[in-house]
């Protein structure tokens, strides 16, 4: 399962919004959405 299903099943499963998901791993909410939609990669969390 690659990490972008993974954050896809959160969102299904644990009801969690784009918003808890960004917060908890570091990222913007634009930066996590934009690769929901496959438009971007991931920044590196430094």
């Amino acid at each position: 399962m690659t990490v972008r299903e993974r954050f896809i099943q959160l969102l299904d499963v644990a009801n969690f919004t784009q918003t808890d998901i960004a917060t908890i791993a570091g990222y913007s909410r634009d930066a996590l959405t934009n690769f929901i939609n496959g438009r971007t990669k991931l920044p590196k969390v430094v």
